[in-house]
């Protein structure tokens, strides 16, 4: 004899999902499954239904488009600050006004006399214990007169004899000159001591 058994009514109701693990039904599990976007899993609810994008309040000046300028503290500050010479700069440039003024006067008050006036010894020519000849250049312009002295040493280059020598002007800037001095003693050399311009 054959059994025949009708459903009961707890059977007849259609199957819920059971939840997951971690409580979420599977269509929240499959709205955040692993390896989906996360902006996706942000923008959804705890319902599942995606959530209203963020508003973000935008300023006049960057709603209409045009670039908004961005001054550091720093720059700020290079900007604002009082562009005035500083005082070190002041000194050092009263220094320097001071240095010419000095120069030009020197300049002015000795003349070309230190700059253009040279005299070198050429040679010499010992003539006894009585004499000796001294050659020498002289450097100057050409329409001055120039002094220099001349001296003769002996082997302890102490003094034996001096002369001086009056160049006058000339066509040429430098000249070739030989004079003889006299000396007490026999020199053993002959020098030029200076060269200077005579008013």
């Amino acid at each position: 004899m054959t059994e025949h058994t009708s459903p009961r009514p707890d059977d007849a109701r259609p199957h819920e999902p059971s939840p997951g693990a971690d409580g979420r039904s599977p269509e929240q599990a499959r709205t955040t499954q692993p390896g989906a976007p996360r902006e996706a899993a942000d923008q959804a609810g705890d319902d599942g239904a995606p959530r209203p994008p963020r508003r973000v309040r935008l300023s006049d000046e960057e709603a209409s488009g045009a670039p908004v300028p961005v001054t550091t503290g720093a720059a700020a500050g290079r900007y604002d600050s009082h562009r005035g010479i500083s005082r070190t700069t002041q000194v050092r440039l009263a220094v320097a006004a001071v240095t010419v003024a000095v120069l030009s006067i020197a300049w002015v008050t000795m003349g070309p006399s230190a700059s253009t006036v040279r005299g070198k010894e050429f040679g010499f020519s010992v003539q006894g214990p009585e004499a000796v000849d001294i050659t020498f250049d002289v450097a100057k312009p050409r329409d001055a007169t120039v002094r220099c002295t001349v001296e003769a040493l002996n082997e302890n280059y102490a003094q034996v004899g001096t002369k001086e020598v009056l160049v006058g002007p000339a066509e040429v800037d430098e000249a070739r000159y030989t004079t003889t001095i006299a000396t007490t003693e026999l020199a053993v050399t002959a020098v030029i001591d200076e060269c200077v311009l005579v008013d």
